[in-house]
């Protein structure tokens, strides 16, 4: 901080520093040369705090707190991935195996009969499915369920759809 005074006959100007301003102040005969004084001295410039930025431990412990949020987010977001795909790849061998058997109907075919696969697909919508793991279709013959390559994609309750219950109680 700077001050300084200049006495021109009558009155008494005063130039000063604030917040990086160059500031002047003029105190006219029988002005309170005191409490400009006083307020002269104990003016701060604010030349940056000392505590700017971040330290290095608070980085780390960011740091860390994200490093432990996606330790438990990464997991949860593949699983629900898996199970988004092995619900798509059972909606298509539901699709599949409705076209089947709709295509056995118009076509005469009983149960353990050899399917078409091209004729079948053209009652698909969209033509033949994907599975979104990356699995193949296994068609089958009339009256059996598709299946997909992959491991856990296969229709819920295939015994019960073909017309066996549950297992006696012993």
């Amino acid at each position: 901080m700077f001050c300084r005074a200049r006495n021109n006959s009558h009155r008494v100007v005063f130039t000063y520093l604030r917040n990086g301003i160059e500031r002047e102040r003029r105190i006219e005969d029988g002005g309170s040369y005191r409490k400009l004084r006083w307020e002269v001295k104990f003016m701060k410039i604010n030349r940056g705090s000392k505590w700017e930025g971040f330290t290095l431990v608070e980085i780390m412990i960011v740091v860390a707190i994200i490093g432990l949020l996606a330790a438990i987010a990464i997991p949860n977001f593949v699983r629900a991935r898996q199970t988004a795909q092995r619900n798509a790849c059972i909606s298509n061998l539901r699709e599949i195996d409705g076209a089947k058997e709709q295509w056995a109907l118009e076509n005469k075919k009983s149960n353990g009969d050899p399917i078409v696969k091209d004729e079948v697909d053209r009652y698909i919508k969209g033509g033949p499915p994907n599975c979104p793991a990356g699995g193949k279709y296994t068609y089958g013959n009339v009256g059996t369920d598709p299946t997909c390559t992959v491991a856990g994609h296969v229709l819920p309750n295939a015994g019960a759809a073909a017309g066996a219950g549950p297992a006696p109680a012993p």
